[in-house]
């Protein structure tokens, strides 16, 4: 065994002390999965250092096997960058599982992030969002039809008494019953397609007002948008409403959302 030091993201050092404890160097044993990303130093060397020693600031200290350790020698960088993909993919599958959950994404990553220990300073909650969006663009866009798997019970399938919503858009009636939170996500989930192809960088808020207008358009109170999303009720009323405001004056944003509903079946106006 030897103690190899290779340049980290702060993220990844945070995460990979959370779970080894602060001692180093960490011992990764064959079995573990950081084995996995640390595998990738057998490959040839991608990144050059001008292009990511800033971005890989930090350093952590592993002890591996002899021949994993040359590789590792040879091929630091790589190894750090397959390391912070890793440890993204770890926060942001956390947060889509929450998110599926009915969960708010912001917090949920905030939730992760502040347990293992990360600080804003090792990576900011604004820059985890937009990796937490373009995640989730590309998770709808691989697979537009999913909209959160349930475990079947006694062969029973998961899903099979929700109720059907109609081919054709229609504003709900009163004693119509409401689209299930399932179709509600999936169709915010086409309209966020559909914003972020209109504003490639729609910052923070946008798709946080768009999952409030989406829910309140399809018939959803303030207060049971409010609970299906997990936000607090004035702050889906607010952003409900900044939104509706801003169709007003962007016509391209409103014909993307309701298009979006329309080919969702689901309501275009509440």
């Amino acid at each position: 065994m030897v103690a190899i030091t290779i340049p980290v993201h702060p993220l990844s050092r945070r995460l990979i002390l959370s779970e080894y404890g602060d001692a180093e160097p960490v011992q990764v044993a064959l079995h573990d999965a950081l084995y996995i990303p640390l595998s990738v130093a057998r490959l040839r060397e991608r990144y050059a250092t001008r292009t990511v020693a800033r971005l890989l600031s930090s350093t952590v200290t592993i002890q591996v096997s002899e021949p994993l350790g040359r590789a590792i020698c040879a091929r630091r960088y790589s190894v750090g960058m397959a390391l912070l993909k890793w440890h993204k993919e770890q926060v942001l599958r956390y947060a889509h599982a929450r998110v599926v959950g009915k969960a708010d994404a912001w917090a949920a990553i905030q939730e992760y992030l502040t347990a293992h220990g990360v600080s804003e300073d090792d990576w900011s909650m604004e820059t985890a969002y937009k990796n937490w969006q373009r995640f989730w663009w590309a998770f709808g866009k691989k697979n537009a039809a999913f909209s959160g798997q349930k475990r079947s019970k006694s062969g029973v399938k998961s899903g099979q008494n929700a109720p059907k919503v109609s081919g054709k858009t229609h504003i709900r009636r009163r004693g119509e019953a409401l689209p299930s939170v399932e179709d509600v996500e999936a169709a915010y989930l086409e309209a966020l397609c559909r914003v972020q192809a209109l504003y490639p960088r729609p910052g923070v808020r946008l798709p946080r007002h768009l999952r409030h207008y989406i829910y309140m358009a399809c018939g959803y109170s303030c207060r049971a948008a409010a609970q299906a999303i997990g936000s607090p009720r004035q702050t889906v009323h607010d952003g409900y409403r900044a939104l509706q405001s801003r169709m007003r004056k962007a016509r391209a944003l409103r014909r993307a959302i309701e298009g979006a509903l329309a080919d969702c079946a689901l309501p275009a106006a509440h």
